[in-house]
Parts: structure tokens; sequence; C-alpha cells
């Protein structure tokens, strides 16, 4: 949720359709600020699908009028920014969700969950784990597969098929 709160217009590539995490919002004894990713691995690249972006590029559109609308808006160049244009705190962002939640009648999960969500519908459509370590910005894949190991189908005996196949001897 921090890095949602933090995320900015110019590290988005619509065309390219990939998004730099550069920063995340913590709020430490009520002072706000942007703080790096904790690894270099974290500051990577992400990919986004065609309809994220689409999605993105229409939310661009809908701010800019917002933004002509609002005489006292204060740009900073934020793409989830409070009507006013200041920064979200992660609190507001878990309530709003909470509210999204309820509005569509489903059950209450954390915003961090997404994430999850996201290696789990990867997983499920056969993404390689290489691809789902980088989508999640892991420094490892042992991380990837400790995390996310259990989604994996088991395909033992498609496995060892192919081993007959490799040598020759499937019939």
């Amino acid at each position: 949720i921090g890095e949602v709160s933090a995320a900015r217009w110019e590290h988005l590539d619509l065309e390219g359709r990939t998004y730099e995490i550069r920063g995340s919002l913590v709020n430490r004894a009520g002072v706000k600020a942007v703080k790096k990713p904790k690894t270099r691995e974290s500051e990577k690249r992400v990919r986004l699908s065609p309809a994220c972006c689409e999605a993105l590029r229409a939310h661009r559109v809908a701010l800019a009028a917002h933004q002509l609308a609002t005489p006292d808006y204060q740009d900073n160049g934020l793409i989830w920014a409070k009507p006013d244009g200041r920064i979200w705190e992660a609190q507001s962002l878990r309530l709003i969700w909470a509210g999204l939640l309820d509005a569509a009648g489903l059950p209450h999960v954390r915003f961090h969950d997404l994430r999850h969500t996201c290696a789990a519908l990867l997983i499920d459509q056969g993404a390689h784990p290489k691809v789902i370590q980088e989508q999640m910005r892991h420094t490892s894949i042992r991380t990837t597969l400790d995390t996310y190991g259990h989604l994996f189908p088991a395909r033992v005996d498609e496995a060892v098929a192919k081993l007959d196949q490799a040598l020759g001897l499937a019939g």
C-alpha cells in the first residue's frame, strides 16, 4: 500500500507497459516520507497487462479533468492522489479498500493480499516461476518457491512421461 501511495506518473511507461517501483510511503511517528525500496531487486520494473495500461490511461484523463476543475489542486505527480493532489496515508487507503469490498459484497482481505492474488493467478495461468519471481520482485527464486510453491500443480507423471519421450521410448 505504501508503494501505491508513492506511485508517480514519471515512473510509468504505458507504451512499454512497465512501472518502475522507486519508493514507498512510510509513516513513522506521524512523519510521512517516501523511502527507497528495501532492496535493489525491489526497485525493478514490473510488467503491466494491456488492460491495466488502458485503465491507467483512462485514470490519467479523468485526473487531468479533475485538476482543471480544482483550482487548488497540488500536482505532485502522484498517480493515486487525494482529491486535492496530496499523498494518501496508508490508513486512509485501507479504509477506502474496506469500503470498496463492502460495497462489492466481498470478504475483507488485506490490501497486500492483492500481491498474493497476482502471484496465484500467474501460477494458475502456467507462468514460469522465474517470471513470477521477477514480477513479485523477490531477491531470490527461493523466496518465490518457499512462498508460493504449494500452489504449483504437481506434474510428476507428466514430467516422467516426457523423459520417455526425450529418450525415444514413448509408444
